[in-house]
């Protein structure tokens, strides 16, 4: 619903569901995708591509973020299960 007419119109035929199908999952080699940073947001990463009618940016965290979000869980599982066995 979201691509651009000439876009779907390479894809459509590609995704014409078969007798039985219950699921679909599509891979492209190519896409037209546009990376971004901003300085003033270090632990984001913008991700625009285009649509039907304008682009779409999609916001996910950037790779150090991801890691400190893992260190940060792994942590406090850890301190979690300390008091636990201390508890015991």
């Amino acid at each position: 619903m979201d691509l651009t007419d000439g876009f779907r119109k390479l894809v459509q035929p590609h995704l014409t569901p078969r007798k039985g199908e219950v699921a679909r999952q599509a891979t492209f080699k190519y896409l037209q995708l546009a990376r971004a940073e901003a300085p003033n947001h270090p632990p984001r990463v913008y991700y625009v591509f285009p649509t039907g009618s304008s682009p779409r940016v999609l916001v996910l965290p950037s790779q150090r973020r991801t890691w400190q979000i893992a260190g940060a869980t792994l942590c406090v599982g850890l301190v979690l299960l300390l008091f636990l066995w201390l508890m015991s």
